[in-house]
């Protein structure tokens, strides 16, 4: 998975999570660092595209951050399989 911010205020770090080969019906945590460098607080969101929407979830979808802050925001992955 790779993070995308809007505005450039706003760093994650790490910028990319490598769930590292997975199996189907098990889940996979990691987390990541959500920080504010600009001088306010600011209102972010955390979202997935919808092809991955049934498949990882977040401990937190909207949050505020105030300036100079940091949280650690942590993911679950869940491989599913949606054969015929």
């Amino acid at each position: 998975m790779e993070a995308e911010t809007t505005p450039h205020f706003i760093e994650v770090n790490p910028i990319h999570l490598d769930f590292g080969t997975c199996v189907v019906n098990a889940c996979y945590q990691l987390t990541f660092e959500v920080i504010n460098n600009s001088s306010n607080t600011q209102a972010l969101s955390v979202g997935f595209p919808k092809s991955l929407i049934d498949m990882v979830q977040s401990d937190v979808t909207n949050f505020y951050l105030p300036a100079a802050g940091k949280r650690t925001v942590g993911l679950k992955l869940h491989p599913r399989y949606y054969g015929s």
